[in-house]
């Protein structure tokens, strides 16, 4: 791979191996393969996910593994594969998303237009509950998901506030500090990082020209949580809010974090 222009950062804790296979299948389709992969896996006890380097010798992918007992925190996850990244720009994403083949190539011309704009990808289509994940596989590897979208996805779409998947300057995110780390669990996380780019100044533009699919999976609140959990998630909406009334720091963690132009 020649000069990658964009680190895609993912975020994983034990999700099924073939959810994870599906997702880099989807980016091995893409038409521009100019990135490199981090997944960044912060606490899995029950699946390796080291191996799916060399289910994709085409693509450049690095696995970092945290180890850990603490609860899921997705702004940690996805923290230290920013970290890492090397690239100018960097994308952060889940590991239960699909790429329309076109999506890399479309979101490069899109930010080079205004490299100050976060890109996001609000507009997101779910696979259909029924559809197994060894049927997408297979769709995916013989191009069928694609030509056949209907068949695998209810035409429908739902819309995420931050998108699941943030295309940016990686300066811009270090001189934020990335995702904030008291936000655990998930949820807020993508919104308040938002809130701070826009304080700073710096744009947000839409990237809906593609599809964007997420793997279908039973929906998070119906599953049983701790009270810690749930208490968890509320603190992370009073987080996002106090961003929005600017009446906490903009700068979060340990940030703003060390940069440095390791790209050519």
């Amino acid at each position: 791979m020649i000069n990658p222009w964009i680190t895609i950062v993912i975020c994983y804790r034990d999700r099924e191996y073939i959810r994870a296979l599906c997702c880099l299948q989807s980016l091995l389709n893409q038409t521009d393969k100019r990135f490199e992969i981090i997944i960044s896996d912060y606490g899995s006890k029950q699946i390796d996910i080291s191996p799916i380097i060399t289910e994709f010798p085409e693509l450049k992918v690095q696995v970092i593994r945290t180890e850990t007992d603490e609860v899921w925190s997705r702004s940690i996850a996805l923290n230290i594969g920013l970290k890492a990244a090397k690239t100018k720009f960097v994308m952060t994403t889940d590991i239960d998303m699909l790429f329309d083949p076109r999506f890399i190539e479309a979101a490069n011309k899109r930010v080079r237009r205004d490299d100050n704009k976060m890109l996001l990808h609000k507009q997101i289509y779910d696979t259909h509950p029924q559809k197994k994940l060894e049927d997408i596989l297979e769709g995916l590897k013989s191009n069928n998901f694609w030509t056949n979208l209907w068949d695998y996805v209810p035409n429908s779409t739902r819309f995420s506030g931050g998108g699941a998947c943030q295309v940016m300057l990686r300066k811009h995110v270090y001189t934020i500090g990335g995702f904030d780390e008291e936000m655990r669990i998930w949820g807020g996380e993508e919104c308040d990082l938002m809130e701070r780019w826009k304080q700073k100044g710096w744009g947000i533009q839409d990237h809906n020209e593609t599809k964007f699919i997420h793997m279908y999976h039973r929906p998070t609140k119906s599953i049983s949580r701790t009270k810690w959990e749930t208490d968890q998630i509320k603190k992370n909406t009073h987080i996002y809010n106090a961003t929005c009334k600017r009446v906490r720091p903009i700068v979060r963690n340990d940030g703003p974090w060390a940069y440095q132009d390791f790209y050519q």
